[in-house]
């Protein structure tokens, strides 16, 4: 139920990945006073060390901030009505269209180490071992993780695939094709290898073993840069569509797990496993004699899904993680304390880990949100400047249908700092990779048995802040960078008192002309003289909510990491019509508090 008691749930998504486990934390007792929102102090040992998935270089940095100042420059220029025109972006901009080469290695680990180092041997590859269904129903496995599998998963015309995913959300204007190598075998084990703290030792000896293995399969120097050539066709620096020497996309496939499946940071497993990420070496590394280099890189572990390898190409074009990351609280709830209410509403946060199925997770993401499709110039959207309404007919994401936009950017009023603010609505339907959010999963601390639910489809409001550079609410509660709003705020709460981690409570986040869907869960738990339970999370069907108006509150200070503090401005939107089984639907904004 949705009610008065809220404790502190929220998810540690650990890189890249989602954490396997939910953290149990007791609620505030019924009738207690609930902090007000403040900053929350960054715990020993969290914080700066916590590891992150999305590591750009300074000038890439840079480069997301011009680009997010030309998107905003073109949604107050560009008139009531614009179309991704699928034209390349430029060194000011994140736009990118046409086939872009991904060069895919997969390297397994030696035994080499140092005494200081030590940790184990290898990894080699297919040495995860078979998850028991009854036990664990969300690990992914097969039975042999070889070449033909990487290059169909990758690169194979089906969905779920990488390339299908990234046709999908680009609505046909950027694609991705590649190869995959064997299994190369670089000489150290992986604890060597993490514990350098860079990967350029890493894809230098990788690349050493491939070169050897083109080799002794009879290429020669020229045959091996003429391949590599096929992998140069892009200008990173200048985005554009020209060789500079490097390899435009490299992935890295590594034998093993990914350290961020041990569920916490605090792990000490960690210090010996990679964890999945984006980032470029300290300097380019020369791939043999063949004068090309690589530099900028994604690494995945060697199960990885779909979710985890289009979040980490997600990154590699420049988008950033939209969970907290800050590591704020992550000592005392390690798994906790990355949620917001982003939940897994988009690929670039927990819809990573979605799946097609309730047998595995992370195989078939979610989608982007409307803010990535807008910063990579992959979104027809309608531009609505304050007090001028308007009614607008728009698509879901993977339903196009005609000359409808996909979503409706409202410019609102600066804020007092002069900063932009915007609402960004979309349709969010049971379509394309958004049929994988009827895969939702929870499941108890410590557990690898997961329940399924599904998120709600409907009306889904964003608020755009040009004053937060990121959605760490644990730093500035209620307010990020780009947040959805949750139509339903009062906070669900457990029959022992406790609080629903935020990325359950976003279930029925959408705006909709019907009532909502119940949801059903159990939630074990154990008392602090250490008798075991297990707790019901019942919420019933609520009532229809089609409008947004955002003279009311849509924060909650009982749930703030879910909630959003929306300005006071006087602007309505309301979804009052649905065609084609919800796939288009029908929009007004209004703006009877305008000031």
């Amino acid at each position: 139920m949705k009610g008065d008691e809220v404790g502190r749930f929220s998810k540690r998504q650990l890189g890249v990945v989602v954490a396997a486990a939910f953290a149990v934390t007791m609620a505030v007792p019924i009738g207690a006073a609930v902090a007000a929102p403040g900053p929350v102090a960054t715990a020993a040992g969290t914080g700066a060390g916590l590891p992150d998935d999305d590591r750009p270089s300074p000038e890439a940095k840079a480069q997301r901030q011009r680009a997010a100042d030309a998107l905003e420059r073109e949604i107050l220029s560009g008139g009531r009505q614009s179309r991704a025109t699928g034209e390349p972006g430029t060194v000011d901009s994140l736009k990118i269209s046409g086939t872009h080469k991904v060069f895919v290695l997969a390297v397994e680990f030696g035994d080499k180490t140092t005494p200081e180092i030590g940790g184990p041997a290898g990894p080699v590859h297919n040495g995860i071992p078979k998850p028991d269904p009854k036990k664990d129903n969300g690990t992914y496995w097969v039975p042999d993780f070889n070449q033909a599998h990487y290059q169909k998963l990758l690169f194979g015309d089906q969905q779920p695939s990488f390339k299908d995913f990234y046709r999908q959300q680009s609505q046909g204007r950027f694609g991705v094709e590649g190869q995959v190598t064997n299994w190369v075998k670089v000489p150290y084990s992986e604890a060597y290898y993490t514990a350098q703290g860079s990967m350029d030792k890493l894809i230098s000896d990788g690349f050493a073993d491939w070169v050897a293995q083109r080799k002794a399969g009879g290429a020669t120097d020229a045959d091996i840069k003429k391949e590599l050539a096929q992998y140069d066709n892009w200008n990173r620096a200048k985005h554009l569509d020209q060789p500079d020497g490097q390899l435009d996309h490299l992935m890295v496939l590594h034998a093993g797990v990914g350290a961020e499946t041990f569920g916490s940071h605090l792990d000490p497993r960690v210090k010996e496993v990679i964890w999945s990420h984006s980032s470029a070496t300290d300097k380019p590394v020369a791939i043999g004699t063949t004068g090309v280099a690589a530099s900028d890189y994604t690494i995945e572990p060697e199960n990885a899904g779909v979710g985890v390898l289009a979040h980490e190409f997600g990154h590699d074009l420049g988008l950033p993680d939209f969970y907290d990351y800050s590591g704020n609280g992550c000592a005392e709830d390690p798994l906790a304390c990355q949620d917001n209410a982003t939940g897994f509403w988009t690929v670039m946060s927990g819809g990573s880990w979605l799946s097609n199925s309730d047998k595995v997770r992370g195989t078939a993401p979610g989608g982007f949100g409307p803010w990535e499709k807008l910063m990579l110039g992959w979104l027809d959207y309608q531009a609505v400047r304050y007090g001028q309404e308007a009614n607008v007919r728009i698509d879901a994401p993977n339903a196009k249908q005609g000359a409808n936009p996909q979503a409706l950017v409202v410019i609102l009023p600066p804020g007092q700092d002069g900063k932009g603010r915007y609402y960004l609505v979309e349709n969010r339907r049971n379509i394309g990779y958004d049929q994988d959010l009827q895969h939702a999963y929870f499941n108890s601390y410590g557990a690898t048995l997961f329940q399924r639910f599904a998120y709600q489809p409907g009306m889904l409001v964003w608020y755009w802040n040009r004053a937060q550079k990121d959605n760490n609410v644990s730093e500035h509660r209620g307010a990020g960078q780009v947040l959805p709003v949750d139509a339903r705020v009062s906070p669900i709460i457990s029959d022992d008192g406790r609080a629903i981690r935020p990325r359950v409570q976003m279930y029925d986040a959408a705006f909709t002309l019907s009532a909502t869907k119940p949801l059903n869960l159990t939630w074990d738990n154990t008392t602090p003289d250490g008798v075991k339970y297990t707790a019901k999370v019942t919420q019933p069907a609520q009532p229809a909510q089609p409008t947004f108006d955002d003279r009311n509150s849509w924060y909650d200070p009982r749930a703030w990491r879910s909630s959003v503090d929306v300005p006071k401005t006087g602007t309505v939107i309301s979804l009052f019509g649905e065609q084609r089984g919800g796939r288009t639907v029908d929009i007004g904004v209004s703006f009877p508090g305008a000031h």
